[in-house]
């Protein structure tokens, strides 16, 4: 057999370069972990910053229009359209553009558009009895139907499109300032009543005790118009009305309905009540000539 020359060492320098490029391709996964594992950091720090955020600008619960910084902004919530088959996107579209293209964008009060495309809404059902009171006229209504308000007492109207003093309350101060049913009031305070609604003219009309309000009113029968100042008062207005009419007839009237309603019509028919007792003792009495049953009974008129 044949002895073969032994195998001679590597060089030196070859093993050096062996360990240069391990540690090289040990680097460079070193820094493609690092950079992956940063991505995913920042992703997550972005995430978390964007969600606290969206917790601090946005309320903790309930929709529509919320107040933010300015006070005249305002966000909208909840834009996802409950009935699928209504496309909202619409809706969205034409709020935008009234946002961005209107001339007087800056003078544009979310809210007030927010409730008036409410009461669009609730107008479209052809219904004059479904309507939406936003948060004045809402405070405006729970002060009528209360029975206790503050400004001149007098009934107003629309007639042939011109607001018109129905009646005077008794005892008020219109009354008392000598405001007469049918004067058409053409201005309030010196602004003309021709744009106004009925809801608007009232509001002006009404205010704090003690302050007063001028009414331009044209009268039947003037050739021109007159100016009446009337000093506002707290106006106590009770939605029942009796009266004890001959032959034992009891009147009574509803002219409202309001908080004291069921009270104050219980209270008229224990008067009822109460007087007619009395009528029949005094015809008891021994000596007076009493009515035949009969004679207090009239046919319906």
């Amino acid at each position: 057999m044949e002895n073969l020359p032994p195998t001679p060492p590597a060089p030196q320098n070859e093993n050096v370069t062996a360990r240069i490029n391990e540690y090289e391709r040990g680097c460079r996964l070193f820094k493609r972990a690092f950079v992956f594992f940063l991505i995913l950091f920042l992703i997550g720090a972005a995430f978390w910053s964007g969600y606290e955020q969206g917790k601090q600008s946005s309320p903790a619960s309930g929709t529509g229009v919320e107040n933010i910084l300015p006070p005249n902004e305002a966000i909208i919530l909840n834009k996802t359209s409950q009935d699928k088959t209504v496309d909202f996107s619409l809706f969205w579209k034409v709020w935008g553009l009234l946002k961005d293209k209107y001339v007087d964008n800056q003078k544009l009060d979310a809210h007030a558009l927010f409730y008036g495309a409410i009461k669009g809404m609730l107008a479209a059902t052809g219904d004059p009895y479904t309507t939406f009171f936003d948060p004045k006229e809402n405070a405006a209504f729970h002060e009528d139907i209360s029975g206790t308000f503050e400004g001149i007492g007098a009934e107003m109207g629309m007639k042939n499109e011109m607001l018109t003093v129905i009646a005077p309350l008794e005892g008020t101060p219109a009354e008392k300032a000598g405001l007469l049913a049918g004067d058409k009031i053409i201005k309030i305070d010196g602004q003309p009543t021709a744009t106004m609604s009925l809801d608007e003219a009232v509001s002006k009309i009404r205010g704090t005790e003690g302050s007063e309000v001028r009414l331009t009113i044209f009268r039947n029968g003037d050739e021109e118009s007159r100016d009446i100042v009337i000093k506002r008062d707290v106006i106590l207005v009770k939605s029942v009305r009796f009266e004890m009419k001959e032959n034992a007839i009891a009147y009574i009237r509803i002219s409202r309905f309001g908080d004291d309603t069921e009270k104050e019509f219980q209270g008229a028919v224990r008067q009822t009540i109460d007087k007619k007792a009395r009528r029949t003792q005094r015809n008891q009495i021994p000596g007076r000539r009493c009515a035949r049953p009969d004679s207090d009974r009239r046919p319906h008129q």
